[in-house]
């Protein structure tokens, strides 16, 4: 696991892609048997000593036990629902990656079980609202939100890493690259620099090192006083929040190293000099031209 993020309803954690079923299963399994454990535990204990939860008993430290532990065997079930990314999810995709030996079929299929528990808990949550009148379950529904939208980008990764199969940097790399000297005003940018041809531009600093990359739609929007004083620096997304590969290496083993504060577009380097840009864009038309029935004319470059 790389990281583990706490919202309001739960947890959300950042992991490595496990190298086999039998990986994936195990880190899938071992939430909710953890809960299953504790819950349990607490549970016996407070029935070992005829506790429970009745208004009499609660004067008691020991009857709190039997509320922690409801609460991580109730916890434990739910999130074996087959919903990605629901503990459940992860072992449907388990399973069926075992059953097929096709990674990505397997995520596709726990995306579209994800999608259809989520539609079922929020018709689910409207219903009993609608007819009984009570708000208490719209929780329920928020959930269903929550695990419908996940499901699709779940879905949408595994389409992706279809696409991306075999593909390594240099393939989706288009012309050459263009750069330009981070010190540039915004105006003399716009005006002089070949790059405002194209969606991106890498940034250089007085030593040649990418220091950022600049959108340029964004220097495009910059207000006309302002750029003869402005540099396009100020603008760009700085070169350590982008993820870097050499023209070598695999697409989807360097998607794979994103993170929630490192990500897209790809800086392409080599030796230490930056020989091209990967962007949303080049990706999307990538997936387009992978979903695209044979004989179809190939998408638009996406750097325009």
């Amino acid at each position: 696991m790389r990281s583990l993020t706490l919202w309001a309803l739960g947890g959300v954690t950042g992991e490595n892609r496990p190298a086999s079923p039998r990986a994936a299963f195990a880190t899938a399994v071992g939430g909710p048997l953890a809960g299953l454990l504790l819950g349990g535990t607490a549970l016996g204990t407070a029935a070992a000593t005829d506790l429970t939860i009745a208004a009499e008993a609660a004067e008691s430290p020991l009857a709190l036990l039997a509320w922690p532990g409801a609460t991580n065997v109730l916890l434990a079930v739910s999130n074996l629902l087959p919903a990605a990314p629901l503990d459940g999810g992860r072992l449907l995709q388990a399973t069926v990656w075992w059953r097929t030996g096709d990674r990505e079929r397997a995520h596709g299929a726990a995306g579209r079980s994800g999608q259809a528990v989520g539609v079922l808990l929020v018709t689910g949550s409207l219903v009993v609202v609608l007819a009984q009148g009570t708000a208490g379950v719209l929780w329920l529904g928020l959930l269903g939100v929550f695990l419908w939208a996940t499901a699709l980008v779940e879905r949408r990764l595994a389409a992706l890493r279809g696409a991306l199969r075999g593909v390594v940097v240099a393939d989706i790399i288009t012309g050459p690259v263009v750069t330009c000297p981070d010190w540039l005003t915004v105006g003399r940018f716009l005006h002089e620099s070949p790059g405002a041809a194209h969606s991106v531009v890498p940034l250089l600093d007085f030593e040649g090192r990418p220091s950022g990359v600049l959108p340029v739609r964004r220097a495009a929007l910059v207000a006309p006083a302002l750029r003869g004083t402005m540099r396009v620096r100020e603008l760009a997304l700085p070169a350590s929040r982008c993820l870097r590969a050499r023209p070598d290496e695999a697409l989807d083993e360097v998607i794979a190293r994103a993170t929630p504060t490192t990500g897209l577009p790809i800086l392409v380097m080599d030796g230490g000099r930056v020989t091209g840009v990967v962007t949303a864009a080049d990706l999307g038309g990538l997936l387009d031209q992978h979903a695209a029935p044979a004989g179809a004319a190939p998408p638009v470059d996406g750097r325009g």
